[in-house]
C-alpha cells in the first residue's frame, strides 16, 4: 500500500471523493493508489496541496515495483521538486516584503507621533 492510499484511508475518504476534489477520474485515482504510477505535474501539485504536503509524488512509487516509465519520470520528479522549491522561495520573498512594509509603516507611525508630541 503506497502513501497516497494510506492517506486516503487514514482520512476516511473514498477514491471517488478524492477524484472529485482533484478534478480527475476515479480510475486515475485508483492508478495513483497502486505502486508505479506518477501523475502529470499539474495533478501532482494538486495532490500535494490536497494532502497538505503529506503525499509527495515520490511516495506514490513502490521502490520494489519501479517501472521503466517511473524511472523515466524521475526527470519530471526533479522538475516537480524544483518547481516546489521555487514556489517556496517566492512565498518566502512575499512574506519578507510584507514584513518590511509593515515595519516601515510602524516606523512612520512612530515618527508621526513623535512629531505631533513636539
Amino acid at each position: 500500500m503506497n502513501a497516497f492510499r494510506r492517506w486516503i484511508k487514514a482520512n476516511g475518504l473514498r477514491q471517488i471523493e478524492v477524484a472529485r476534489a482533484l478534478e480527475v477520474s476515479e480510475p486515475e485515482i485508483s492508478r495513483y493508489c497502486r505502486a508505479g504510477f506518477w501523475p502529470k505535474k499539474e495533478i501532482a501539485l494538486r495532490l500535494y496541496y490536497f494532502t497538505g504536503g503529506a503525499v509527495h509524488p515520490m511516495k506514490l512509487v513502490d521502490p520494489d515495483k519501479l517501472s521503466v516509465r517511473a524511472i523515466s519520470d524521475s526527470n519530471e520528479l526533479r522538475a516537480f521538486n524544483a518547481m516546489m522549491e521555487e514556489r517556496k522561495n517566492r512565498a518566502e520573498e512575499k512574506r519578507n516584503r510584507k514584513r518590511a512594509k509593515e515595519e516601515a509603516r510602524a516606523s512612520k507611525k512612530g515618527q508621526s507621533r513623535a512629531e505631533a508630541a513636539e
